[in-house]
């Protein structure tokens, strides 16, 4: 693409065409990976829908339908936190825990990058030690 780009700096339509012929040979949907995503914003809008209103006691029963009315419903998670109000702990957590895993991701990304400009090969993953691909 790189090398398309290149060729037709000053001609767009051109441009354009030789990257549809490109995706063409290959195989190539740029679209394809917009269905998963589709698939879970649908998951997620249904969820909060169910959610929004919360659990009251006609709804419990939908939940808990093996159990006669459960009279106590405790949003105590450990007996320690209270997972019916904000709490800044749990919020600084997740925080923290998507932070170091970013980094984690980030830098096997680069380890992976720099193994492939080393062995310069296209067939096969580089990385199988790391992402453990077989």
């Amino acid at each position: 693409m790189k090398e398309i780009q290149e060729k037709h700096k000053e001609d767009p339509v051109r441009q354009r065409e030789e990257i549809m012929k490109l995706w063409r040979e290959k195989q190539f949907n740029p679209f394809s990976s917009f269905v998963p995503l589709i698939a879970q914003l649908v998951i997620i809008i249904a969820l909060f829908q169910v959610l929004k209103g919360g659990i009251g006691p006609t709804q419990i029963e939908m939940v808990y339908d093996f159990i006669k009315k459960p009279i106590n419903f405790s949003p105590l998670f450990l007996k320690a936190i209270d997972l019916s109000r904000p709490n800044l702990f749990l919020a600084i957590l997740t925080g923290g825990v998507q932070f170091i895993y970013s980094k984690i991701t980030f830098a096997l990304q680069k380890i992976c990058s720099q193994k492939k400009k080393r062995t310069k090969k296209k067939t096969k993953p580089i990385c199988k030690k790391y992402y453990k691909i077989k």
